[in-house]
């Protein structure tokens, strides 16, 4: 499983970096995150699309640079505020269901691997899920559109801490990152 967490962000990074020639569309976004045990968040983002018909395949990577709280929330030490950054990379399958008109409403769903920083303890870097609805606004022959979607995070993610000093928050602690995110941006196809 280990080697497989090191493989998995190096594939998806080398797909993005690879992929523009084969691409179908480019996308740049702003995204807004809600997870379940830390504060919201705002970042950004870039996807390609791959086809241009029912289904499509996506690779996208989001960047999240603060996702601060309060750390007497998740470990009883009182040493006050934790910033977590997170990084993205995401790939899946839309369903559009008007890949020929200018408004083009679609679900979509795949895998995440979130790779987690924190300035104060360990934290494991995660693999999850998302489900996404969302809809493109411009013209289905090409050109820039517009696009906005709704999409649910599902990943839980472990701290820890094994500095012996400070035996209040030796170990591992357990919270969930799942939550709502919004993404909008503009879409350049192909």
């Amino acid at each position: 499983m280990t080697k497989t967490r090191q493989l998995l962000p190096i594939l998806l990074l080398a797909g993005l970096l690879a992929s523009p020639a084969l691409a179908t569309d480019f996308g740049l976004y702003g995204s807004y995150w809600d997870t379940d045990a830390l504060n919201s968040t705002a970042g950004g983002g870039v996807k390609i699309g791959f086809g241009s018909g029912l289904v499509r395949f996506e690779v996208r990577g989001s960047h999240f640079p603060d996702l601060s709280e309060n750390v007497n929330q998740l470990i009883d030490d009182g040493t006050g505020r934790f910033k977590v950054r997170a990084t993205v990379p995401e790939a899946g399958i839309t369903l559009n269901f008007a890949p020929d008109r200018v408004f083009q409403p679609y679900v979509g769903a795949g895998g995440s691997y979130y790779i987690l920083d924190t300035n104060q303890f360990e934290i494991d870097d995660e693999i999850g899920w998302y489900g996404l609805a969302g809809f493109h606004v411009g013209r289905a022959d090409g050109g820039p559109a517009f696009f906005a979607e709704a999409m649910y995070r599902k990943v839980d993610a472990t701290i820890a801490n094994d500095d012996a000093s400070n035996p209040d928050i030796n170990g591992k602690v357990d919270f969930d990152l799942s939550g709502v995110a919004v993404n909008a941006g503009i879409l350049f196809r192909f």
